[in-house]
């Protein structure tokens, strides 16, 4: 088993307007760890149609890794806070590791007042075999 590329997707279809709100969840493969690199997040009206990245509405994310308990914000944050776009993903200032086996959890909240919103949220990195040794630069050693 090598090192590769991964994305984790979680889809939110239809949150309702003022208050919707969906939560979802990827569980990482046993044999692997996953180190989450990047977010990005695609937002959608009620007609599927795309919304700008530079207007978009008001949702929130709470994000919770399985393995640990622990949130990785401190409340609810602006979805544009944390997830950038396919062009221009948000890069974590550190990977985050999520263990084989662990599940992830996003909670989306839609906290505009009139309309009802989709989201689609990618959370990109790389799956790690489990008991991989580490090099300095956080590359996997090949044996």
């Amino acid at each position: 088993m090598l090192e590769r590329f991964h994305a984790y997707v979680m889809n939110f279809p239809a949150l309702a307007a003022a208050g919707g709100t969906l939560q979802q969840a990827f569980q990482v493969e046993n044999s692997y760890r996953f180190e989450m690199m990047k977010l990005s997040a695609f937002v959608y009206d009620a007609n599927g149609l795309g919304i700008s990245e530079s207007v978009l509405p008001r949702l929130g994310v709470l994000l919770q890794d399985g393995a640990s308990s622990q949130q990785l914000t401190s409340a609810e944050v602006p979805l544009r806070s944390i997830f950038g776009t396919g062009e221009l993903p948000f890069v974590l200032p550190a990977k985050h590791i999520v263990l084989g086996g662990a599940t992830f959890l996003a909670t989306v909240f839609n906290r505009h007042t009139v309309t009802a919103f989709s989201a689609v949220l990618v959370f990109s990195g790389r799956l790690l075999p489990t008991g991989a040794p580490q090099s300095p630069t956080g590359r996997v050693r090949r044996r």
